[in-house]
């Protein structure tokens, strides 16, 4: 629905939800064969992008 534009926002809160959290999901997930990153920092940028507890 979201690729053909039939999806129109506040139909559903969790949807409009995870829609807006797609672009930093996918920088997130986007990282180059070379790009190290410490477990705690992961940790926090899933914790962020989760809500950090909310």
């Amino acid at each position: 629905m979201l690729t053909i534009g039939a999806y129109k926002s506040g139909g559903n809160t969790e949807v409009d939800r995870a829609i807006a959290a797609m672009d930093g999901i996918a920088r997130f997930l986007r990282q180059s064969i070379d790009e190290r990153s410490e477990w705690t920092a992961t940790l926090a940028g899933l914790n962020a992008l989760a809500g950090g507890g909310k």
